[in-house]
């Protein structure tokens, strides 16, 4: 049976076949946050009881068929202790192992892993499926590939024990394939919010990514994802985030991310259909300052580029082509530029 939990469908209990019994999707929650016109319609969360208060972080992780890292992901957020920890874990409709899987966990973490099932509906809506059930004071997305580094959560909780006025904080990462790795720190952070914004997106000088930010549960609203987004889905909620008045940088590494071939191409699968759902989404959040407004057009050729980028090195040359000339079609100027014209070689050149 299916029921709605704020505006959110989902299915009831995994189907005991399938791992056994699972924690029921549709949590009874006494009432929602009324978020729905200030993040463009989205579904609301649920707000904190009082019964959050004893779990001090809550780490969201979305599935679908990733049963082969799922274990990693898990044990790596109880590597140095489960103490005021608990792990939500989101399958969107697996049909590999992630059942099982979830029931192991679930066995091996009496208490501080909990799963639910959903039909598949996307990495979006899993996230917010996720919000509705986790009890942190803070908030932590994690994605079923990648890990928390094992001094990561003992670094953020001292952070914030120095700095208790935070809502966000933004960490460094790792970033693994399969034949390099590289750290990326977080950038830097002006003061001014419409700088923030503009050096995120698009001058990549502030780079937040799931596993390496984490949200306090005030900001709860603005962790709403647009469920009809299968890319780049989190860029309207860290545009959000980021022009919170309470951010918080750290160089620490707080994640591993694994990145792959395959990732890559199911990255590329996407890409340029969601362009302009994600411009629109951006471009209508509230209090977005006044400075970014008229770099719309701008920003819709910088998606189509990266897109192409995406696209070509997923060996599709006619795809990119026709996505990047879009890109051109939005902001003729960045027809000039070197990047441009060395991708132009590449998707022309055989």
């Amino acid at each position: 049976m299916r029921s709605s939990v704020c505006g959110i469908a989902v299915k009831g209990f995994h189907p005991p076949s399938q791992g056994g019994s699972r924690v029921p999707a549709c949590l009874s929650v006494s009432r929602c946050l009324d978020v729905t016109e200030r993040i463009g319609g989205c579904s609301p969360v649920a707000p904190m009881s009082k019964a959050h208060s004893s779990m001090q972080i809550s780490f969201i992780i979305p599935i679908y068929n990733g049963s082969a890292t799922l274990r990693r992901a898990v044990d790596s957020v109880f590597a140095s202790g489960s103490d005021c920890l608990e792990v939500v874990i989101v399958d969107d409709g697996s049909v590999d192992e992630t059942a099982d899987i979830c029931a192991q966990l679930e066995q091996a973490y009496p208490g501080k892993v909990v799963s639910v099932y959903q039909e598949n509906q996307g990495a979006a809506a899993s996230r917010n499926h996720g919000l509705q059930i986790a009890q942190g004071e803070w908030l932590w997305f994690l994605d079923c590939d990648d890990e928390v580094t094992p001094t990561g959560i003992a670094h953020f909780r001292e952070y914030i024990a120095q700095r208790n006025e935070l809502d966000v904080v933004i960490g460094g990462y790792e970033v693994r394939w399969p034949h390099e790795n590289h750290r990326q720190g977080p950038g830097r952070l002006y003061d001014d919010k419409a700088q923030r914004v503009i050096d995120f997106l698009f001058k990549k000088k502030l780079r937040p990514t799931h596993g390496s930010i984490v949200v306090h549960r005030r900001l709860i609203d603005r962790l709403c994802y647009t469920e009809k987004m299968r890319q780049w889905e989190d860029i309207p909620v860290f545009v959000r985030l980021l022009l919170s008045d309470r951010v918080g940088l750290t160089e620490h590494c707080l994640s591993i991310l694994h990145r792959s071939e395959t990732s890559l191409r199911h990255n590329a699968t996407h890409t340029a259909g969601t362009i302009e759902t994600l411009v629109d989404e951006v471009f209508k959040i509230a209090n977005l300052p006044d400075e970014v407004i008229p770099q719309r057009a701008r920003y819709t050729a910088s998606r189509y580029f990266s897109a192409s980028r995406i696209i070509l090195r997923a060996g599709r040359k006619k795809e990119a082509r026709q996505c990047f000339w879009r890109g051109v079609q939005a902001y003729p100027l960045r027809l000039l530029s070197g990047r441009s014209l060395r991708f132009l070689l590449r998707a022309y050149l055989p």
